[in-house]
C-alpha cells in the first residue's frame, strides 16, 4: 500500500508551506504568515507532545522504502522513482518529502538553499544573451521561457591532497660572445618538480540525469553558505539523492585534480624555463581524498524557438546562467568572411612594410 508522507505544515492554519529563497523563511500563501525554520521546529514539538508521539524529528518522518505514496492534504496518490527525494503534488501543489529516501548513508552531509527567485531568471537569461553576435534577431522577441523547475541536484563535495612528481619538458635560449662570433646556444632539459597540493570543495556531479559539462558549467558555487541539512528547504522544490557513488565520481575528480595541479606548477615553478610542456613521466598519489554528499541549487527549464527547444540551467545561488542557443547561419557567413578580409588586409599590410 501506498506511504502516507507529508511537507511541513502552516502552525497558523496548518496549509502547506514553501521555502522563500529571498527571506530565507518558510511561507505560507493561505494566510500570509511566515516563519523561520526553528520556529516551525517549535510548534511541531509542541503539537507531537500533545498527542503523545515518539522519537520525533523536524522534518523527517519515518517511512516505508516504498515509490507510491500518498499526499497528506489530499489524499491522491503520487509515484516517485528511487532518486526522488522530494516533490511537487501534481494535484494540490503541496511539498512532499519523501524523508525514507534520504536516511543513513543517504542523508545530505549539507544543503546550500535557493537564494534566487524565479522570476529573477528572465532578466539573467536576457542578459546571457549580450554578446551573441550570432544569435538570430528573432530569438530575442520570439522565444519564451517553460516551466521552470527548482531542483536540489547531488553533488560529492571532495577534499584531495595530491603528492608526487611532475615532469615538464622546458627549454631556454643563452646568448653569448664568442670572439667575433655570437653564439647563440639553445638547451632542452626535462624539469621535475615535487609536487604536495591541496584542494578542498571540489563539486562533481552525482546524479545521471543531468549532463556532466552542463552541472560544471554552474560553477563556482559559494560553500561558505552550505547549511546543515533540513527537510524543509526542499519545500517547493523537486530533490534528487545520488544515484552515482563517490568512489564511482572519483577517478573524474581525480582528472580534474591533476590538471589543475599541472597547471598551477607550470604557471608557479617553471619560470625562467619556454615552450614548457607536461612530460608523461609524471606520478601523483591522489589516495588521501574524503567526499561528502551535498545538494545544490540549480533551475532547469527549455526556451521554445522557432519549433525547437533548447535546454538551460541557472545557478540557483548565484545566478549564473549556462545553455544552448541557435546560430543564425547567415550572419555566422557575414561574420567569417569580414574577419577573414580584415586578416587579409593585415597581411598585405604587413608584406608591404616587409617589401619597403
Amino acid at each position: 500500500m501506498p506511504a502516507n508522507v507529508s511537507g511541513r505544515k502552516c502552525p497558523n492554519c496548518g496549509s502547506p508551506l514553501r521555502y522563500d529563497p529571498e527571506s530565507g523563511r518558510l511561507i505560507c500563501e493561505y494566510c500570509d504568515s511566515s516563519f523561520t525554520i526553528e520556529e516551525v521546529d517549535a510548534a511541531d514539538r509542541e503539537q507531537a507532545q500533545q498527542v503523545g508521539s515518539m522519537n520525533f524529528t523536524p522534518g523527517n518522518e519515518a517511512l516505508q522504502n516504498l515509490k507510491a505514496y500518498v499526499c497528506e492534504s489530499c489524499g491522491a496518490e503520487v509515484v516517485a522513482d528511487p532518486q526522488t527525494v522530494s516533490l511537487v503534488c501534481p494535484y494540490c501543489g503541496s511539498n512532499i518529502v519523501l524523508s525514507d529516501k534520504i536516511g543513513g548513508e543517504l542523508t545530505p552531509d549539507g544543503i546550500i538553499p535557493f537564494s534566487i527567485t524565479p522570476k529573477t531568471l528572465p532578466a539573467a537569461v536576457r542578459a546571457f544573451y549580450k554578446g551573441k553576435k550570432l544569435l538570430p534577431r528573432s530569438f530575442f522577441s520570439d522565444s519564451s521561457i517553460g516551466i521552470v523547475q527548482g531542483i536540489y541536484v547531488p553533488f560529492w563535495l571532495y577534499d584531495s591532497k595530491p603528492q608526487g612528481e611532475l615532469v615538464f619538458n622546458g627549454s631556454r635560449d643563452r646568448t653569448y660572445r664568442d670572439g667575433d662570433y655570437t653564439v647563440t646556444e639553445h638547451q632542452n632539459y626535462e624539469l621535475h618538480r615535487s609536487v604536495s597540493m591541496s584542494f578542498h570543495d571540489i563539486p562533481t556531479d552525482a546524479s545521471e540525469r543531468m549532463e556532466d559539462a552542463l552541472m560544471d558549467s554552474l560553477e563556482p558555487f559559494d560553500f561558505s553558505a552550505l547549511k546543515a541539512f533540513n527537510t524543509d528547504y526542499l519545500a517547493g522544490y523537486v530533490a534528487d539523492r545520488w544515484d552515482k557513488n563517490a568512489k564511482e565520481m572519483k577517478a573524474r575528480t581525480d582528472r580534474r585534480v591533476y590538471n589543475s595541479a599541472v597547471t598551477i606548477a607550470m604557471a608557479r615553478a617553471t619560470g625562467g624555463w619556454s615552450d614548457v610542456t607536461p612530460n608523461l613521466k609524471s606520478h601523483l598519489d591522489m589516495s588521501d581524498s574524503t567526499a561528502r554528499f551535498v545538494l545544490l541549487p540549480v533551475y532547469v527549464f527549455d526556451i521554445k524557438w522557432n519549433g525547437q527547444s533548447y535546454s538551460f540551467a541557472v545557478n540557483g545561488q548565484t545566478g549564473k546562467v549556462v545553455g544552448t542557443l541557435p546560430e543564425d547561419k547567415a550572419l555566422k557567413r557575414k561574420y567569417f568572411w569580414k574577419w577573414w578580409a580584415i586578416g587579409a588586409a593585415a597581411v598585405m599590410a604587413v608584406s608591404s612594410l616587409m617589401l619597403l
